[in-house]
C-alpha cells in the first residue's frame, strides 16, 4: 500500500510542478503539513475533498490510479460557481460526492483485498513455524 500511497504523492509533485507552485503552497491550499508532499507515506483519504475543491482541474482517475490525463479537460470539470463567497452548485456537488463514494468504494474493495491476502499470509506464516517446531522437536526426540 505504501507503493500506492508513494505513487499518489508522486503525482501530486508532478501536478504542483505543472501548475507551477510549491508544494509548501499546494501543503498550505489543503491544510496539510508543511512534510505531506516531501514523505512518501501518510496520505489520508480525508485530503480528496480538499484537493478536488481547491484544484478543480485535477483529474482525480490521474491521481489515484494514473488512468487519463492529469488536467480534466473543460467538459469534464465540475459546474463550480465563481461568484466570491458563493457555494458550489448543487451539480457541482452531486458530482464530486458521486465521484468521493465511487473512489471510496474502490478503496474498500482494496482494503478488503488486501486484509484477506494479509490473513492469507499471516496463516501461511502460522503454519510454516508449526511445521518447524514440530520438526525440531522431532529432531530432539530422535
Amino acid at each position: 500500500m505504501s507503493n500506492k500511497v508513494s505513487e499518489i504523492k508522486s503525482r501530486l509533485r508532478e501536478y504542483t510542478n505543472f501548475k507551477g507552485f510549491s508544494q509548501r503552497k499546494f501543503n498550505i491550499l489543503i491544510d496539510a503539513s508543511d512534510s505531506f508532499l516531501k514523505s512518501n507515506g501518510g496520505f489520508n483519504v480525508d485530503f480528496l475533498p480538499k484537493i478536488r475543491q481547491k484544484c478543480p482541474d485535477l483529474n482525480l482517475d490521474w491521481l489515484l490510479f494514473d488512468e487519463g490525463e492529469m488536467i480534466l479537460s473543460s467538459d469534464k470539470k465540475p459546474n463550480l460557481v465563481s461568484k466570491p463567497g458563493s457555494e458550489y452548485s448543487t451539480e457541482s456537488l452531486q458530482y464530486q460526492i458521486n465521484v468521493i463514494n465511487e473512489k471510496l468504494a474502490e478503496f474498500d474493495t482494496l482494503k478488503q483485498t488486501l486484509g484477506s491476502l494479509i490473513t492469507a499470509e499471516v496463516q501461511h506464516q502460522l503454519q510454516t513455524s508449526k511445521r518447524n517446531v514440530i520438526d525440531k522437536h522431532k529432531k530432539e526426540v530422535e
